[in-house]
Order: structure tokens, then C-alpha cells, then sequence
């Protein structure tokens, strides 16, 4: 059985949101690997990453960005020193490469 996966809610209004980025910067890049690992799991081409407290708006990432969104989180993990994060990181671009020759 697939693991279960859900969007992460982010706080609808602006100020909120600017303060929820600044404190949970690495809890939203992780939430996005998450989200790129469970839709290569499940073969998904698109998967909602992000939605909003009361507001039907949704985030929803297309498999065409995955790397993009990946090579960006690297590239914040190398320049904030989060070394710890970049051994995951690299193996699921790695597994996303798998995919794309597929």
C-alpha cells in the first residue's frame, strides 16, 4: 500500500505568510521533496504541494518542474550549509533521472 500524502496549508494572509516562509523556509523545501518523491513513487505527473487556509487556491507542481524545484532547494541546502539534507536530495535526483530516461 502507498504511503499517504497530503498538501501542506499555508496561511492566507499576506503577512502571515511572509512570517510562515521566514520560520518554516527548510519545513517548505522539504515539503516539496516530499511531494516530488511520493509522485515518483506512484508514476503522478502532478501532485498539489501547497494549499491555502480558507481559500480554494492550491499549488500544484507539474513533473516538467520537478528538477528545476529540486536543483533549487540543492543550490539553498549548499548555500545555508544544510549538508545534512543533501545526500537526500541528490539520490532522488538521481531517481528522477531514472524516470526521465524511461
Amino acid at each position: 500500500m502507498a504511503k499517504s500524502f497530503s498538501s501542506l496549508t499555508l496561511p492566507s494572509d499576506y503577512d502571515e505568510m511572509k512570517m510562515f516562509i521566514i520560520k518554516n523556509k527548510v519545513k517548505l523545501t522539504e515539503q516539496i521533496v516530499l511531494s516530488v518523491q511520493y509522485a515518483l513513487d506512484n508514476g503522478i505527473s502532478s501532485i498539489e504541494v501547497f494549499n491555502f487556509e480558507y481559500s480554494d487556491f492550491i499549488v500544484i507542481l507539474e513533473k516538467s518542474n520537478f528538477k528545476e524545484n529540486l536543483n533549487n532547494i540543492l543550490n539553498f541546502y549548499l548555500e545555508t550549509e544544510q549538508y545534512e539534507f543533501c545526500d537526500k536530495l541528490i539520490k532522488l535526483k538521481k531517481e528522477l533521472e531514472t524516470h526521465e530516461q524511461k
